[in-house]
């Protein structure tokens, strides 16, 4: 807990500073060097933490790096420093070369005191991988944009836990995790037909013609948000309630699925004077919106890692209005967690509009095609108001 409060406060310090830092040297000093003490390295001890450190092919050859840290006096970590204006796009060149020449290294980290990229030699030793296997935006922290997975995801890069030896090994498996995700997402949204045959095959359909494919397919996407949708519910663990009942309430496939969801809506109606009522009643909630609720129930319950956070997702309501989809809370004022709007049928882009509350009271816009893109702040906004609102039961 004290190394997360560090690092908010750290964050909201950088981002009040970075516009003040024009020059890399100012970066350094006021923006990076602080960063490495929250580490657990000092900066004050140049058996420690050296600027300006050489590694050498030949005499010809000479490659550097703005800052390395030693263990036994061989350098472990390599960082390389950009100015806080500057983007960190194709500057990876001088880290790489450093990297390739210092075979003690065993990470490498790109920044511009702001965003911070750690890279490792997961594929082949000393080779700098192409991607970072952890990024840490400041910005979002300051925001309040910060849950357990990235504070999880710097524990190890810490000097008490961090082991060069096996860094490479971690970096390739948050590589794999990325890309499984990524994968399932995928087959989530959208079964391949080889998946499909082989759900099939086990459920004793061994002959699909392409002709039933696609009916084939949507009964395997609707299995699985079904089978997700238990899953959550279950370990909610709610008292009286019919699971088998909610989880088809909870499922966004098809028109029926989606009637009983409007549950939420239909309480916070039933509880308006009778003039706001009957407005209300005009409110027709899209199957859209529908989706992005049973979404963030279901997202709400792989961030929360709390389990008595957890225990709370059950009170996650929503109210629509003629403008605006509102997901809150317990309180549709106090407790609200962001307003949604679809964007026009004529907009191709970014489609998905979200204002997402702040811990501090700020709101994020954020304009998507992709609804994880509000994990950070949402988290953020949901362990906030579960705190806030906690004794109202």
């Amino acid at each position: 807990m004290e190394f997360k409060q560090r690092l908010i406060d750290h964050a909201q310090r950088v981002d009040s500073l970075a516009a003040s830092c024009v020059s890399e040297e100012a970066t350094k000093m006021f923006l990076i060097l602080p960063f490495i003490d929250i580490l657990g390295y000092d900066r004050n001890d140049p058996r420690e933490v050296v600027p300006e450190h050489h590694a050498d092919f030949s005499d010809r050859y000479k490659h550097k790096v703005d800052f390395a840290i030693l263990q036994d006096g061989q350098p472990i970590i390599a960082i390389e420093c950009k100015c806080a204006t500057s983007d960190l796009i194709d500057h990876r060149g001088q880290l790489k070369a450093y990297f390739n020449a210092a075979p003690t290294v065993k990470m490498g980290v790109l920044t511009n005191g702001l965003i911070w990229e750690f890279y490792a030699d997961s594929d082949s030793p000393n080779i700098l991988d192409d991607k970072p296997f952890f990024t840490l935006d400041l910005k979002d922290v300051a925001k309040g944009a910060i849950d357990d997975t990235t504070v999880n995801g710097l524990l190890p890069l810490r000097k008490s836990q961090f082991r060069p030896e096996e860094i490479g090994a971690e970096a390739r498996r948050r590589h794999i995790f990325r890309s499984m995700a990524r994968v399932l997402q995928e087959w989530f949204d959208e079964p391949p037909a080889e998946f499909t045959r082989m759900l099939m095959r086990n459920c004793g359909i061994t002959h699909i013609g392409s002709t039933m494919m696609t009916d084939y397919q949507g009964m395997v996407r609707q299995g699985i948000s079904d089978y997700v949708n238990r899953l959550i519910l279950k370990r909610l663990d709610i008292s009286g309630v019919d699971v088998h009942r909610l989880a088809e309430q909870a499922a966004p496939a098809t028109q029926q699925a989606a009637a009983p969801a409007l549950a939420p809506q239909a309480a916070a109606v039933a509880a308006l004077p009778d003039g706001e009522s009957d407005e209300a009643e005009r409110i027709v909630t899209t199957e859209t919106e529908l989706r992005v609720y049973n979404w963030i129930i279901r997202r709400l319950s792989f961030l929360v890692q709390d389990e008595e956070a957890f225990q709370e997702i059950s009170n996650v309501q929503y109210r629509d209005f003629q403008v605006k989809f509102v997901v809150y809370y317990k309180r549709e004022r106090v407790g609200r967690l962001f307003e949604f709007r679809e964007a026009p049928a004529s907009v191709k882009t970014q489609r998905l509009r979200f204002k997402v509350c702040t811990p501090d009271g700020a709101d994020i816009d954020i304009a998507t095609d992709d609804i994880n893109d509000i994990d950070a702040p949402l988290l953020a906004i949901f362990t906030h108001r579960v705190e806030t609102l906690k004794t109202q039961r």
